[in-house]
């Protein structure tokens, strides 16, 4: 009895824990919490991610297989392209928004607005 009634207690635990995850799954709209980013692979994470150091900055990454791929290329993996003007910004620093748990990032927040609007928009081809 005792056993069965253990496993329903981990079990309940165990679908807490999902159901946190799920509410924290594919987001769409602006990043608050960038420690839910993996910089590496700019997809939103039911949790926080790894805090990585390059350059005197903290970019989050998933795994530690993410964060050996982001020390062979740091400077590919630290920046990304403005959608709206291309311009070049850093990871660790630029706004960021989502779209269905894909990250985007922005040179400004007058350039996340305007994505936001519609970003199907700025998504098309790519």
């Amino acid at each position: 009895m005792r056993i069965l009634l253990a496993a329903l207690a981990l079990t309940a635990l165990a679908g807490i824990a999902r159901a946190d995850d799920v509410a924290a799954g594919p987001l769409t709209g602006p990043v608050k919490d960038r420690s839910r980013i993996c910089m590496m692979q700019d997809s939103m994470q039911p949790r926080p991610g790894l805090a990585h150091e390059y350059k005197g900055k903290t970019y989050w990454l998933c795994c530690q297989m993410c964060e050996q791929s982001f020390n062979a290329d740091p400077e590919r993996f630290a920046h990304a392209k403005d959608p709206v003007n291309g311009k070049v910004v850093d990871k660790a620093t630029a706004p960021a928004y989502a779209v269905n748990g894909k990250a985007f990032y922005f040179s400004s927040g007058a350039t996340l607005k305007t994505f936001a609007k519609k970003p199907a928009r700025y998504l098309q081809g790519g």
